[in-house]
């Protein structure tokens, strides 16, 4: 009875396709996939929310800076159950029949342009590293070295970003992303031993 469905009890992303034949399966999945490319995912930022836009114009064209292969989901699921040997594919449709099974989409990322909208979108957050340097004031004909501190910097952890939004897309989900940072702790600080040394040429400088 599956000759022309798909096996029962298969999902694919987090849209349950088990009995439905390929072409059914992929216009519910395509609107699926349209809606969520559409609209966008949500991003949080410490209870601060807004959309992450998944594509961008470029002159009067619309790039998408994601991607959803549907067809290639379809086909790994279609492969459940329906091998050329027929023992196999009675076997695996029998463990269709007991358990759900599982199939992810395969998910492309601009990251480039992606990573331009996250900024776009909570540029406030990064600060970059400042290490602690000399600066030099003349007061009375004397030049004098102060000591300015460094400063702590963060930047948004990409990776994590960019790992949680395939797994995202690829379940087809809409649950927004918490954004994360990397602190990133500046190379001298006052009290660091490798602050640049100062040296009297024609003037004074620290090199």
């Amino acid at each position: 009875s599956y000759t022309n469905r798909l096996a029962p009890n298969i999902v694919i992303g987090s849209v349950p396709v088990g009995g439905l034949t390929r072409e059914s399966a992929r216009l519910l999945l395509q609107k699926r996939a349209d809606e969520l490319l559409n609209r966008g995912i949500t991003l949080d930022w410490n209870g601060q929310f807004a959309t992450l836009p998944l594509g961008s114009l470029a002159g009067s064209d619309y790039i998408e800076d994601a991607g959803l292969d549907v067809a290639a989901a379809i086909e790994e699921a279609w492969a459940i159950g329906h091998e050329p040997n027929l023992a196999r594919s009675t076997i695996e449709l029998a463990t269709a029949l007991a358990r759900t099974q599982s199939v992810l989409l395969p998910v492309t990322l601009r990251e480039e342009a992606l990573r331009a909208s996250v900024n776009h979108l909570f540029g406030n957050i990064e600060r970059p590293t400042v290490s602690a340097r000399f600066t030099w004031q003349k007061t009375g004909g004397t030049w004098k070295a102060k000591i300015v501190d460094g400063k702590t910097g963060q930047t948004f952890d990409v990776q994590a970003l960019f790992s949680d939004l395939t797994q995202r897309l690829s379940a087809l989900s809409f649950t927004p992303i918490k954004v994360h940072v990397q602190v990133r702790e500046p190379s001298s600080t006052r009290a660091s031993p490798n602050l640049p040394k100062c040296t009297v040429m024609n003037f004074l400088e620290c090199s």
